[in-house]
Order: structure tokens, then sequence, then C-alpha cells
């Protein structure tokens, strides 16, 4: 080191400072890439278990792109208290409203009498432009040619 270095400690090398991507960028590799209909079959059929596996799927590439320490698991099990941290790191417009719809859905609708906790299973609804997101990065990066509805069910 120099001694400007040992005697200046807080004046760091700009060059070392500077992001592998630019800021307006956004790198998430490995996302849970599913066309929305699937997303959308999968939540109803499964009374909303899906979007946990959904949840956990995405949040396990978050932690891979970003090498952080966060815990998937927790991250997909509180999902409706996390999802607004999963959509600002999707860049998504609105991210804060369709957080806040979506929490308000999952967690005061389902307990609704009668048949009024039906409306419970539109909170897959509010994924969807997260989904969308997600399906045009990967498209962005790899582009291929629409899936027939064949490959689309794996």
């Amino acid at each position: 080191m120099k001694t400007d270095e040992l005697n200046r400690p807080w004046e760091t090398n700009k060059a070392s400072l500077t992001p592998l991507n630019p800021p307006n960028t956004f790198s998430i590799n490995g996302l849970f890439v599913l066309p929305l209909w699937k997303l959308v079959f999968m939540s109803i059929a499964t009374f909303g278990l899906y979007e946990l596996y959904w949840f956990y799927k995405n949040w396990v590439a978050i932690k891979t792109s970003e090498s952080s320490g966060i815990r998937p698991f927790w991250r997909a099990f509180f999902g409706n208290f996390t999802a607004y941290a999963m959509f600002r790191r999707l860049q998504i417009k609105y991210a804060g409203l369709l957080a806040i719809f979506y929490f308000i859905v999952v967690t005061f609708l389902w307990p609704l009498p009668g048949l009024w906790w039906l409306i419970s299973f539109f909170s897959v609804f509010f994924l969807l432009p997260a989904q969308t997101k997600i399906n045009q990065l990967q498209a962005e990066r790899t582009p291929i040619n629409s899936l027939s509805w064949r490959e689309s069910l794996v």
C-alpha cells in the first residue's frame, strides 16, 4: 500500500467502486420461467400452495445471483410480507401497490364466511406482473421460439 492510502483510509480507489452492471440493468439468473396460464392454473388447483413454491424458486434465484444470505424458505413462507422486496428487485412498476393488494387478499380475504373466501384465489393475479417481467427478462437473455403447449407443461 502506498503511504497516502495508509494516512487516508476513508478515501478509496474509485475504480473499485464501479458497479459490475450499469445502474439501469437487471441481472438475476435462473428465475422461475413459466407460462402465465400455468401459474394461474397451478395456484387455483393447489388452493394457493403453488404460490409458496413460486416464491421459493424465485428467492433461490435471487439469493444465488446476489450471493446474499437471505433464506429463501422463510421468504417464501412469509411471501405475503416479502412480496414487495421481490417485486422491487424485479423492478416492477407499481411494486408497492401490487404488494399491498397481494397482502390484503392473502391475509384478510381467505377467512371470509360462506363462499366469499373464494375471492382469495385472486391473489395469483397480483403475481402475474412479476411473472411477466421474469418471462421478458429470460426472453431477452435467450431468445427462443414460443413453446408448444406440451413443452409448457413441463
